[in-house]
Order: structure tokens, then sequence, then C-alpha cells
């Protein structure tokens, strides 16, 4: 009979110990390996939510301005938690004025906020608009806010998620699991001094000590570039940066969670510039053509008129007047005889002296923009020169 030698006890034993460190080495390295790509895609994770924050804000801020509505403020608000601008950021077919183009673009995006649907800005009790702002031709932007609140989905007070809202439309969400920054606020704004010995290329952070400028800045001034927006209340026209501040977190807690601090700026190239004008509609020009005849010395007719109503308003394109002069038995005026330049919004004068000793005229003025179309006539009374 073959005889059959086993394992021992001893040997059993010991081969289950050496077993047992092995796969405990295994599962170590395992969780170890876990953990090391659990952290490598919590940091891309974080990256990806920054980059994509980020980005949301600069795309906006950087197109402030672009294709707004005559008189329409560029930069709205700017707290420390909230910033509001104009921007013509989407259309659904190209148009000229909007730098991006969408066709499943909602409607309530594309077009300027009108009065009537004035609301208050997230974060405060500022109401915008306060009055319906036009768009001149096809262009009319829209108002877009960025603002941070408690994240409602977790119980950390802490925790704040960044949404964004096109006019009064829901907002929308843009990020989550952001902190605040160490020692600054989410949003920080550069703008000029108001020290008339600053020169135009130096900015202060608004809201620091020494800095002059007090938060919120806020466009109190309804019509932008209005007689009363100057100096300290046109604050907003002189914001040309925007500085995002947040701690990005993980969104884990304990031990495992992890934090990444970012400052993002973004210039504001078109704040503060002039508007260009918009050749769309015809101008509007109404009142009274006066014309006065001289009673005495060489004959001359001294015309005077109101500006029309889009040389300071409305699509702000007038360039010129043209002046029309016939006998009052010719039945319709010809070509213009004069042209007088536009710059006088208080009203206009002028002095024709290319008329004839006791001869009766009739003159009329037209506004004309830089498409060129004109407005309506108006027409004055017949007058009659000195003999």
């Amino acid at each position: 009979m073959n005889s059959r030698r086993g394992f021992s006890l001893l040997e059993m034993l010991i081969a289950l110990v050496v077993l047992s460190f092995v796969m405990a080495s295994t599962v170590s390295v395992l969780r170890s390996q876990s953990k090391g790509f659990q952290r490598g895609n919590d940091q891309l994770e974080m990256g990806q939510n920054i980059r994509y924050a980020a980005a949301a804000v600069d795309r906006i801020v950087r197109t402030a301005g672009a294709g707004v509505a005559s008189e329409q403020p560029v930069f709205i608000y700017g707290g420390n938690d909230v910033v509001a601008v104009n921007a013509n950021y989407w259309s659904r077919l190209p148009d000229g004025c909007a730098v991006n183009t969408n066709p499943d673009v909602p409607a309530g995006a594309l077009d300027v906020l009108p009065v009537g649907s004035a609301a208050a800005l997230p974060n405060t009790t500022y109401l915008y608009p306060s009055m319906t702002f036009l768009p001149g031709g096809r262009c009319a932007s829209e108002t877009i806010v960025f603002y941070l609140r408690p994240d409602s989905t977790t119980a950390d007070v802490n925790d704040f998620a960044l949404y964004q809202r096109v006019n009064v439309l829901p907002p929308e969400l843009v990020a989550r699991n952001l902190y605040a920054y160490p020692g600054r606020p989410f949003f920080e704004y550069f703008v000029h001094p108001l020290t008339a010995a600053s020169g135009r290329d130096s900015l202060v952070i608004a809201g620091a000590a020494g800095s002059g400028v007090v938060l919120p800045i806020v466009h109190t001034v309804v019509r932008h570039g209005s007689a009363g927006d100057t100096a300290t209340v046109a604050i907003a026209d002189s914001v040309k940066a925007v500085r995002l501040n947040v701690r990005v977190t993980n969104g884990r807690t304990g031990t495992d969670q992890r934090f990444r601090d970012v400052s993002s700026v973004t210039t504001m190239p078109n704040n503060g510039l002039v508007q260009l004008r918009t050749c769309g509609s015809a101008p509007i020009l109404s009142g009274t053509l006066g014309a006065t005849p001289n009673v005495s010395g060489a004959p001359q007719v001294t015309l005077t008129w109101p500006a029309a109503a889009d040389e300071t308003a409305g699509e702000t394109d007038v360039t010129q007047y043209n002046v029309y002069r016939r006998l009052q038995a010719d039945p319709v005026f010809g070509s213009a005889v004069m042209t007088v330049p536009a710059g006088s919004p208080g009203g206009y004068t002028l002095v024709d002296g290319g008329v004839t000793a006791a001869t009766s005229y009739v003159y009329a003025v037209t506004a004309q923009d830089c498409s060129p179309s004109q407005s309506g006539q108006l027409v004055s009374a017949a007058v009659t020169t000195a003999p």
C-alpha cells in the first residue's frame, strides 16, 4: 500500500499566515491605488468645475456692451456676490449685433428687458430696468446676472452655488462646491480712481481701503450718457475688469475634502466707450420751423428749428440737417440749398443771405442720418423779404 503524506496542521497554519500577509498587502495596494485614482479624479473634476465657472463669467463679462441698445448701460450692478451687465450675447439668426448664434435660445433671452418686466436683481433690492430701452435697428441686448447663493442641496452653510440669470428667465446653475476665497469677496472690480490727478491707465479695487469707491457699484442714472451720468455717478462706466474669487472643493467632507483657491480676471473692453451709431430707422424731426425776414438792409431770412429726437436719444445717428427753399409760387421743393452739421442739441439758427428782395419764399428742413435716411420735412410759413 502506497503511503500518501498530506500537509501537517503546522504547515497549513504557516501557509494561512503567509497568505493573510499577501492578501493584506494586496488589499492595501489596491486601496491605495483606488484612493490615488479618486484623488486624481477629484482634482480633475475640481479643475473642470472652476474652469467652466470662470469661462461662463468671462465670456459674458468680456462681451458686455456688444450690440447694446441706445442709452442702455453696459455695467449695471456690482456687489460682493452679484454682477449684472447688458450684452447682446445670443441671437437665433446672424444679425450683425450678437456675438453668438443659437437657434434654440429661449425667446425671453433675446430682447431688451422692458420696464413692465422690471425685477429686483438677485441678492439685491435694486429694481432694473426703470425704463424701456429701445434697440437701435436690429440690435437688442439682454440683461445677464451672475450671483452666488448658499447651495440648498447641502447642509454645509459654507457651500455656495454660482447661478446665471438672463433677463427674468429662471436662473441656470453654473457651478457647485464653491467656498468663499479667504480674505476676498466673490467678485471684485477694478475701476479708474476718482482723483483728478490719477492717470487713465491706473486702476483701483473698488471697496478696498483708500480706493475712494464704495460697493455696490450701481448705474443709478436711468439713461446712460445723459447729462447726469457724469463724475462719481458714472463710476459704473469706469469698471474695466471683474475678478472672480472662489475656493473650489471636491464636494467631500472630513479628511477627504480638498480645496483649490482660484482667482480669474476678466477685462471689460466695451465699458465706458461711446455708443456706436446705428443707422436704422429714419430720424424723427418734430416742432416748428421758424422763418423771419429782415426788415431793412440786405435781404436775408433767419431760420430756427429744434434738434431731432434722434440726435441725443433713440438711435443718436443724426449727422446733418438739410435746408430747402422754394418760391411761394413753386409747387415743390428742389434739392437742398444748404446743409448744417448736427451737434447743437439745443436747437439751430441759420441765416440765409441768398435771397432776393421783395420776394416770397417757403422753407423746409429735414434731419439726415448716416444711412443716409431723411426725416419728414418741417415746413415754414411763407415769408417775404424786405424790399
